[in-house]
């Protein structure tokens, strides 16, 4: 078997998060530029990133970033994960050549779209309490009411208990979880932790018709693809790509149900 982490000219794109989140994010960016070579990689040795303290996790994911830049070489680094990205980012950029795209919470579009002024950034801990969250609000949500809610239970949900889960414990854990804002008037919702995107569909159910639902997946994908664009590093994917996991308790076989999901060839312990 040829070894995963040789490089090859063909640099890829590398996704991380401290779980199975940003898988979604990964299959935005296959749908769109399919002829991209994808890695992927859950941080399940450390998960979950929104519950330690921000020095902690910007200490961590520097870390496996530069396990990452050793091992693959990559063109661009994907920090698929909302805790990541608002407190490494910037560490990141500094120590680094390599270009990076972050995911922030979707705060800009969802104060364009609120009517009421009354919006909901749902994240881990760690993103909903971090002065970068609070910097957005205040530069692009000025003028609404932001009720931060923190949606560890929903996270723990996911990457536990999601595969072989029932419709009707997927929706008891969102609707579990957001009923401290049901008679605040909120009317746009904001997914701030990359897990959420699994229980899509029952945060809309739950919520009604009346709040819109928003993640920023599209924008993310979006600047990816710009960057490849402009990128003139040869690109020879499959139409497939390669997922590994860091270790830790997670270890217990659902990562190769979810690489099965996401169309992936799961590759076991990265480094």
């Amino acid at each position: 078997m040829t070894d995963p982490f040789i490089r090859t000219a063909d640099k890829p794109v590398v996704f991380i998060d401290s779980g199975v989140g940003g898988l979604h994010y990964l299959r935005w960016v296959r749908d769109n530029a399919p002829d991209e070579s994808l890695v992927y990689i859950a941080d399940t040795l450390n998960f979950p990133y929104g519950e330690k303290r921000a020095s902690h996790v910007q200490t961590i994911v520097v870390s496996l970033v530069d396990q990452v830049v050793k091992s693959f070489d990559p063109k661009l680094i994907v920090v698929a994960c909302n805790t990541a990205s608002v407190v490494a980012l910037g560490a990141l950029r500094n120590l680094f050549s390599v270009p990076f795209v972050g995911v922030v919470p979707a705060v800009k579009p969802a104060a364009t779209l609120s009517k009421s002024k009354l919006i909901c950034v749902l994240g881990s801990s760690r993103t909903v309490e971090d002065a970068y969250t609070a910097n957005l609000i205040a530069y692009f949500a000025s003028e609404c009411r932001v009720i931060s809610v923190s949606g560890r239970e929903i996270i723990d949900f996911v990457e536990t208990r999601f595969p072989g889960s029932s419709e009707d414990e997927r929706e008891l854990a969102v609707r579990n979880t957001l009923s401290a804002i049901h008679e605040e008037g909120v009317d746009t919702l904001v997914l701030a932790c990359t897990h959420f995107l699994y229980l899509e569909e029952e945060f809309r159910k739950v919520c009604g018709a009346a709040v819109t639902v928003i993640d920023s997946r599209e924008g993310v994908g979006r600047q990816v693809c710009k960057f490849l664009r402009r990128d003139n590093s040869p690109a020879a994917g499959q139409g497939r790509g390669t997922c590994f996991q860091t270790g830790g308790a997670a270890m217990n076989g659902h990562y190769t149900l979810f690489a099965e999901m996401f169309d992936l060839d799961y590759l076991g312990v990265f480094p």
